[in-house]
Parts: structure tokens; C-alpha cells; sequence
């Protein structure tokens, strides 16, 4: 049982545990999911790159600014 478990929780951890399919495919299939990927992993190289100092970064072509 121990094993079952462990064999689940690497499925999980490489993406391929069946309840994660359709999200990695509407991932796949879904040009905002991957801009917004994209966004984020650009926030987070900014961030790391400014020693943690605050900065807005540009927005992509098209998006809206958040509406508060």
C-alpha cells in the first residue's frame, strides 16, 4: 500500500496522474493559460532579479490593468 501511494504521489509530481489530464491539456490547448504562465514567470525572475524590491512590469499587448 505504501508503494500505491508513493507511485501516486510521483505521478503527481511528473504531471501524469490521470486526474491532472485535463488540465495540462486545456494547458496545452489554451494560448491565455500560457501567457499568463508566461506573466507570472516573468514576475517572479523580476522579483528574484531586484533583490525582492517592488516593480510594475509591462503589460502584454492587449491585456486590460486589474480593475479594483
Amino acid at each position: 500500500m505504501p508503494e500505491e501511494a508513493l507511485g501516486e504521489l510521483d505521478a503527481i509530481a511528473q504531471g501524469e496522474h490521470p486526474s491532472q489530464k485535463s488540465i495540462l491539456e486545456e494547458y496545452r490547448q489554451c494560448p491565455d493559460w500560457q501567457l499568463a504562465a508566461h506573466v507570472i514567470a516573468q514576475a517572479v525572475q523580476e522579483l528574484h532579479r531586484s533583490g525582492g524590491r517592488s516593480r510594475t512590469l509591462e503589460l502584454p499587448p492587449g491585456w486590460l490593468p486589474p480593475v479594483l
